[in-house]
């Protein structure tokens, strides 16, 4: 694979006869940044496009600092809004409700390491509408109300402290997961251990009942 220098004026020279699976990379000279993209091996043409290469060598020359991480979700925009990529995002969001939202998104932040992506706040110190992230899945919460949904909706105390689903987040050390819930009040339902099946995790209870289970083990691979 050649590298592309865009001071040179040349278009990036692709040698299909090195390509042993469906993905190949272009490496910009001016980033040094490797950039994964799909070769089309059955018409024998990139899927990448002109088009692409010059939005971004437009972008690097308006901005020849631009780092790596955000040349790359520029790209993944790119491709997404093209129809070339499926984004890198959860399908499937859990949503919960809370008596004390706002106490809730800062114990889930501080406790179990997620992180606020959107918050917009009610009347009378509730949330309306909560959005809190974990490495790349997500979960939706609000207050407990008088909405649609939040009628169909029991929480824990109202059925003796159980649930009928729980969220199950994949962490890499279950065990410092552990110590950091277990330290900042999570009530241990299930002890930490190492499964059967694989993978090592434990399953608490947060502040106000819910049921999370965290653990190592990732159903994805």
């Amino acid at each position: 694979m050649r590298r592309y220098h865009p001071a040179s004026g040349s278009k990036p020279a692709l040698d299909s006869r090195s390509v042993v699976a469906p993905y190949v990379s272009l490496y910009l000279g001016l980033l040094n940044v490797e950039l994964p993209f799909r070769e089309n091996l059955s018409e024998g043409s990139v899927l990448f496009g002109e088009y692409f290469l010059c939005s971004t060598l437009r972008a690097l020359k308006s901005n020849p600092r631009l780092g790596e991480v955000n040349f790359l979700q520029y790209s993944q925009l790119f491709l997404t809004e093209h129809g070339e990529m499926t984004p890198n995002k959860p399908t499937i969001i859990p949503a919960l409700r809370y008596r004390d939202a706002p106490a809730a998104i800062e114990w889930l932040c501080r406790n179990f390491g997620f992180e606020k992506n959107a918050v917009y706040p009610g009347e009378n110190n509730t949330i309306a509408h909560a959005q809190l992230t974990l490495g790349n899945g997500m979960i939706m919460l609000g207050s407990v109300g008088n909405s649609d949904s939040s009628r169909m909706m029991k929480q824990p105390d109202e059925i003796g402290g159980a649930e009928t689903i729980s969220c199950y987040i994949v962490v890499d050390d279950a065990d410092a997961h552990y110590a950091q819930a277990k330290s900042g009040g999570a009530e241990i339902a299930i002890d930490i251990k190492t499964q059967s099946y694989g993978g090592r995790g434990y399953t608490c209870k947060d502040l106000e009942g819910h049921i999370w289970s965290f653990g190592t083990y990732d159903p994805w691979q």
